[in-house]
């Protein structure tokens, strides 16, 4: 699985977790206020090697679940390329 918020397809499938949701309804209803310029929604260090040369350098990567789900991770963390 490796959804990309840029990618108009993908956008039901990050609508189903519940912290990019709510990025999602923000990028498309204000998107001159939304700091957002892509959201990645991936579950393997592999997906995120595909990804890495789309990241800026300075990135947030934070841990979400599938609405109704239990999380698994807690964690929020800004990392530089």
């Amino acid at each position: 699985m490796l959804y990309e918020l840029n990618n108009p397809n993908d956008i039901p499938y990050i609508k189903q977790y519940g912290k990019a949701y709510g990025t999602v309804l923000l990028h498309e209803w204000l998107p001159k206020i939304s700091k957002t310029r892509n959201l990645f929604v991936l579950d393997s260090y592999d997906e995120f090697k595909k990804i890495e040369d789309k990241l800026p350098d300075l990135f947030t990567c934070r841990a979400d679940a599938k609405t109704g789900e239990k999380p698994t991770l807690r964690s929020r963390r800004a990392f530089r390329k």
